[in-house]
């Protein structure tokens, strides 16, 4: 790829709020997940877990959710990802470092090492790996979407069915744009 192509990938991406119905090809939808597997991380390994789903009904309890939270979410912003095919919840976990500062009594066993949770390195790292597939997305013709960040107070890791210490940061709307 020449760097003009690449240019203009970064440049064509925007969100997409309306979709087709017709859902993107599974090839394709491996290809993003591909991409986000490709996007740098900290902490010796991917702090991130996608979750995606065509399931109507799924998609819809999300939906569901994010508006008994917020009630002023409207198509428009924020609820528009209910009419997508596809939908990629991104979630991401702390990373835990060993602590720099050694214990007051090196003696003890219980107090080394102790770990300390890094948030922002975790999250930065989903960011990079969101990027990825908004970019691809646009790569492969598809239209995307990005509504963020939350942090577990909707209930979408019930409903997708992520497990702790996962949280669900993002949601990615995925299908064809239906807008010019």
């Amino acid at each position: 790829m020449k760097p003009d192509e690449f240019l203009n990938v970064i440049v064509k991406r925007h969100t997409v709020r309306r979709f087709k119905a017709e859902p993107p090809p599974e090839a394709d939808v491996a290809k993003l997940l591909e991409a986000a597997a490709r996007a740098p991380y900290g902490g010796g390994s991917p702090p991130w877990k996608f979750v995606f789903t065509g399931d109507r009904a799924q998609i819809e309890k999300v939906g569901a959710a994010l508006k008994a939270h917020q009630p002023d979410a409207t198509e428009e912003f924020g609820a528009y990802f209910v009419h997508a095919p596809v939908l990629i919840a991104a979630a991401w976990k702390p990373i835990c470092y060993p602590a720099r500062e050694p214990p007051a009594d090196l003696n003890d066993p219980q107090a080394w090492p102790k770990y300390r949770e890094d948030i922002t390195v975790g999250l930065l790292s989903v960011g990079h790996a969101i990027e990825n597939i908004l970019l691809a997305a646009t790569a492969l013709g598809l239209g995307a979407g990005y509504i963020g960040p939350s942090h577990g107070e909707f209930g979408f890791e019930e409903i997708l069915s992520v497990e702790p210490p996962y949280r669900v940061c993002a949601l990615i709307p995925i299908g064809y744009p239906a807008e010019g």
